[in-house]
């Protein structure tokens, strides 16, 4: 049987380029949120809300090395973001940072010894470059970051009642992006909480409803396949939304 002429020769597919960054979630949520952002030199760890232990147990789940861990930084002082530093500052052999309203915000703050930052500053820690930029959040300083290392990249912006024209412009154009709402405005509106709770959550300090970035920035789901439970993760990330 003759070859049909009216058929194209198939082409050689690109190669397939790995990624640089990959975004593990540990832990998110009030009960405590934790990161890591691995690179080809090194990882960082994003906020730790986590026991020492759970925290190597968490890691260890994934397939998480906290051993590449060089720096540690903090997004802001709520204690599901920072009660696991203490201890885990005395057994890390890395740099903690926070912005300099983060790190002074409490006695207990003070005292863990930060390398600090102003907000809208960037910082090159081992192979990745952190653009940090400002949040809106109920507390002193809070941040949201930007890494990237060669052409790949992470955002992730938790705790932000509404998106900042600064945090816009960061988080355009990447690769992963991580970004928390947590709750449904007519569900909250009808919902059986008190009102001084409403009133703080529906703020310009809480953290995002679940509708108002996909209204303020259409393009990104344009761009990037999203998960929504209560992040936005594309691709390369590991661990359950609801852990």
């Amino acid at each position: 049987m003759g070859a049909d002429k009216n058929v194209q020769p198939l082409q050689e597919s690109e190669p397939c380029v790995d990624p640089c960054l990959h975004l593990h979630l540990l832990a998110s949520g009030s009960k405590g949120n934790a990161y890591v952002v691995e690179g080809p030199a090194n990882s960082l760890l994003i906020d730790d809300g986590l026991s020492l232990r759970e925290l190597k147990r968490r890691a260890a789940e994934l397939s998480v090395d906290l051993s590449r861990i060089t720096a540690c930084l903090v997004t802001h002082e709520h204690s599901d973001h920072t009660k696991g530093l203490p201890v885990l500052a005395k057994h890390f052999d890395g740099t903690l940072y926070a912005s300099c309203g983060t790190a002074a915000s409490r006695p207990s703050m003070e005292q863990l010894g930060f390398a600090t930052f102003d907000a809208g500053s960037t910082l090159t820690l081992g192979c990745m470059e952190v653009a940090t930029f400002s949040t809106s959040h109920d507390v002193c300083d809070p941040v949201g970051l930007s890494i990237r290392c060669g052409d790949d990249s992470v955002g992730i912006c938790t705790d932000t009642g509404y998106m900042t024209p600064a945090a816009l412009e960061a988080l355009s154009d990447l690769g992963i992006l991580a970004l928390e709402s947590n709750h449904d405005e007519r569900m909250l509106a009808s919902g059986p909480y008190p009102g001084y709770l409403k009133q703080r959550v529906s703020g310009p300090w809480a953290i995002c409803p679940t509708a108002r970035p996909r209204r303020r920035q259409p393009n990104w789901w344009g761009a990037i396949p999203a998960l929504w439970w209560p992040c936005i993760y594309p691709r390369k990330t590991t661990g359950p939304p609801w852990r």
